[in-house]
């Protein structure tokens, strides 16, 4: 659908064209995607390149280090790529094996236990992921913050799930006083919006090594 006349309607004929791949692409696979592109899409010229050299290469331009880490973190795992003026250093590569698809579903279990059963709900849930999470900068300040009460709090927020009539998608927003009228189904998300992300620098925590 991608390359239709409906979505992308250029002359591949005359169009040079950039795909990302994965680290580590199997030699085979990298095989068959040159040939479908020039073959039957018949591309001016391809460029096939990671991710993370692109990332890398942006940074570059932009700041004046001739040492960077590039962390790629996808569905189901995360690169650490270190570069060396530009050039990947490989020994120092590392992957575990923790990606969206694990921090989606501890948070499906954390939010299970403490609040409502979601388990069967992903979807939602990698939405809830996406709108409210994030890295925290100073771990422990971030849980002294979360401990306090009120307004004190800065972290503390409301997830409106969908009901799929008036709420098509979740939205995050500040917590409703008492005497407030909340007729929507929510979620309260305080420490779960930074320590679900630590299971990106602490794996073990769930037990993968």
């Amino acid at each position: 659908y991608i390359f239709s006349k409906e979505c992308c309607p250029v002359n591949f004929n005359e169009t040079p064209l950039i795909i990302t791949e994965p680290l580590f692409n199997f030699a085979s696979i990298q095989e068959a995607m040159t040939e479908i592109f020039f073959e039957e899409y018949e591309c001016q010229s391809l460029l096939r390149i990671n991710a993370t050299d692109l990332a890398e290469y942006n940074y570059r331009k932009t700041h004046n280090n001739d040492c960077t880490v590039v962390v790629d973190s996808g569905y189901s795992f995360t690169y650490i790529i270190p570069y060396i003026n530009g050039k990947k250093y490989k020994e120092g590569i590392r992957r575990i094996d923790v990606g969206g698809k694990v921090l989606t579903n501890h948070l499906k279990e954390v939010l299970s236990y403490r609040q409502l059963n979601v388990m069967d709900e992903t979807y939602v849930i990698n939405q809830v992921k996406e709108d409210s999470c994030f890295v925290s900068q100073s771990f422990m300040a971030d849980v002294e913050i979360a401990k306090r009460k009120d307004s004190h709090n800065t972290i503390v927020k409301d997830y409106i799930l969908p009901d799929y009539t008036s709420i098509r998608r979740g939205f995050l927003r500040d917590i409703v006083k008492p005497d407030e009228d909340l007729e929507q189904q929510t979620l309260r998300l305080n420490i779960e919006r930074f320590s679900i992300p630590e299971l990106l620098f602490h794996p073990s925590d769930v037990g993968i090594p």
